[in-house]
């Protein structure tokens, strides 16, 4: 499966009522504003520690093949400990599976900053991992010959 909070798949992180809470609510969350600016007024985290995007992004990265759920609470867990609102855990778990997408895409040579576009259409790895060659060549600057890259990457 999967795995990962929210991603649809596996022994998904998020668990069952997160995922159907993120589906339920679906996140607009860029990768980039990200959940802090949504979560925590804006101002990052209490106490100057590190952001949540670059947080939910050294985890993602620590876990290419998905996360289960007692990786998923200890994780929101410790955000809390250093002061991250993670009251929305769909939120987070969105925004997580984009930071997961953002760099299993890093693997794909030629995308560049294509594979924003990439994360902004689809979200999540398994999203992209359904989509069709011809999904994937829909997106803006995504052609053909990258389109296939992708698809045989993500397959």
């Amino acid at each position: 499966g999967d795995g990962g909070a929210g991603g649809g798949g596996g022994a998904g992180g998020a668990g069952g009522a997160t995922a159907k809470k993120s589906a339920a609510k679906k996140s607009t969350t860029k990768r980039g504003a990200g959940v802090t600016a949504a979560n925590t007024g804006g101002t990052g985290v209490a106490g100057g520690s590190r952001d949540l995007r670059g947080e939910l992004r050294d985890f993602a990265r620590s876990r290419p093949g998905g996360w289960g759920h007692d990786e998923w609470q200890g994780l929101l867990g410790d955000l809390r400990g250093r002061g991250h609102d993670v009251s929305d855990e769909g939120a987070v778990g969105m925004q997580l599976e984009r930071e997961r997408l953002a760099h299993q895409l890093e693997d794909v040579g030629g995308l560049g900053k294509k594979a924003d576009a990439l994360v902004d259409r689809f979200e999540t790895v398994y999203s992209l991992r359904q989509a069709s060659v011809d999904d994937i060549a829909s997106v803006k600057g995504i052609d053909r010959q990258l389109a296939e890259r992708v698809k045989e990457r993500f397959s």
